[in-house]
């Protein structure tokens, strides 16, 4: 606090500030912190990224989306980033454009299983079911115990009517 009252226009303090602040844990004042980074320098990526990962935890998921499409301005390609724009496009019911954040952070980092979940669960929102299970297969080829992603498999089965193996795979995530 001292060092920010010292400094007050010192962006790489106003980070530090907020990295301990997120360490405490008080998200809410680090977000301040780095949204005071981001007045002092609009182009400062790591701040936006640390900021939207915050908001998006305190639900507050437009302001997360627009920290990270700057990141995404900023950095452009960053599976990260995509992945955490994607879950928050997702929150926000916009699963087409979740969809697309997740297939690029695939394209980028291809051995995620949690994208390859992600991108399921989009598909399946999409009443995609069937496109939607190669997804799910390479998450659990990736993680075998992703139950999230056994679930989610379990369900699009049952919605192709697939009833035996979906009983199968529940046992399974079970």
């Amino acid at each position: 606090n001292a060092a920010v009252e010292i400094a007050p226009n010192d962006a790489e303090l106003w980070l530090r500030h907020g990295n301990a602040l997120a360490a405490l844990p008080r998200p809410a004042d680090a977000v301040a912190s780095y949204q005071r980074v981001l007045k002092l320098n609009p182009c400062h990526a790591d701040a936006a990224y640390r900021c939207g990962v915050l908001l998006r935890k305190l639900n507050r998921l437009e302001e997360a989306l627009a920290c990270f499409d700057l990141c995404d301005q900023l950095l452009s390609n960053q599976a990260v980033v995509l992945e955490q724009r994607g879950s928050v496009l997702h929150n926000l019911n916009r699963f087409e454009e979740a969809l697309s954040a997740n297939l690029r952070a695939h394209d980028l980092n291809p051995a995620n299983p949690e994208t390859c979940n992600n991108i399921g669960a989009a598909l399946q929102w999409l009443r995609r079911d069937t496109e939607a299970l190669p997804w799910f297969d390479k998450a659990v080829a990736l993680e075998p115990a992703n139950v999230t992603a056994l679930i989610n498999k379990a369900s699009a089965l049952v919605q192709v009517q697939r009833l035996d193996e979906a009983f199968a795979v529940y046992a399974q995530a079970r």
